[in-house]
């Protein structure tokens, strides 16, 4: 796995934001910032997806993935 990997965000319109995310152990992680607030960014696969994160209590969830099998996943830091 490489060190780094840029992936672009989209609002779907014409406004793009690359982001860079660092491999952190077997993890491709970055911190992203909205609106002042504090972000974790991580690529993950799907079955470590789904193994580790409930949505929704949603047993039928099946995520979207890239063309390598890989979600992404966004979640606020907890507050200090």
């Amino acid at each position: 796995m490489e060190e780094k990997r840029k992936v672009t965000i989209s609002d779907g319109g014409d406004c793009n934001l690359r982001v860079t995310l660092f491999l952190e152990d077997s993890r491709q992680v970055a911190q992203i910032f909205i609106d002042g607030v504090a972000y974790h960014f991580e690529r993950m696969k799907k079955s470590e997806f789904l193994r580790n994160y409930v949505i929704d209590n949603d047993s039928n969830y099946d995520p979207r993935t890239d063309n390598e099998g890989m979600c992404y996943l966004i979640a606020p830091y907890p507050r200090p």
